[in-house]
């Protein structure tokens, strides 16, 4: 019923992982984008369907909470490294709520398309598990970097 009342007065309804966890958004994906991440060894834990050719990808890289950064730093990767066509990575915002409708997008018959789940079974990527090490070398580096020009700045003003 609840259900019905929310499509009916137009809403679009989201969802996203509550507290720290280890899954990145990755949302405007085609399906051939999808099977690109399978091939990195990125295969989504969930994938939604929000429209016609339409999806996002919820890609599980860690058991683990990840901070925030982190997180954003992996989607930005993961979608710089995808054959895609309009995608952007999201890291903390929502995703659609399956079963519902995308309010977005209008049918030519005036009618808003239902907002299905294609896939899911769970599963951390494969790949995740170099790949985050890759990503805390990378953040440990530029960290490096960041107190090395502090300490540079620091010794010029002392002079």
């Amino acid at each position: 019923m609840a259900q019905a009342h929310v499509t009916e007065r137009g809403y679009d309804v989201w969802i996203r992982p509550d507290g720290k966890h280890g899954l990145v958004l990755l949302g405007g994906l085609k399906k051939k984008d999808v099977q690109a991440l399978r091939e990195r060894g990125f295969a989504p834990a969930m994938v939604v369907e929000t429209g016609p050719e339409q999806y996002q990808a919820w890609v599980k890289l860690s058991q683990d909470a990840w901070a925030e950064p982190l997180r954003g730093r992996a989607a930005d990767l993961l979608v710089q490294g995808a054959d895609r066509h309009g995608g952007n990575a999201i890291s903390r915002a929502d995703g659609r709520l399956a079963e519902f409708t995308n309010q977005q997008v209008q049918r030519a018959s005036g009618r808003h398309p239902i907002v299905l789940v294609t896939e899911c079974d769970g599963r951390i990527a494969s790949a995740a598990p170099v790949y985050l090490i890759e990503i805390e070398q990378e953040q440990a580096k530029v960290q490096e970097s960041q107190r090395d020009r502090q300490r540079s700045r620091s010794r010029g003003s002392e002079r």
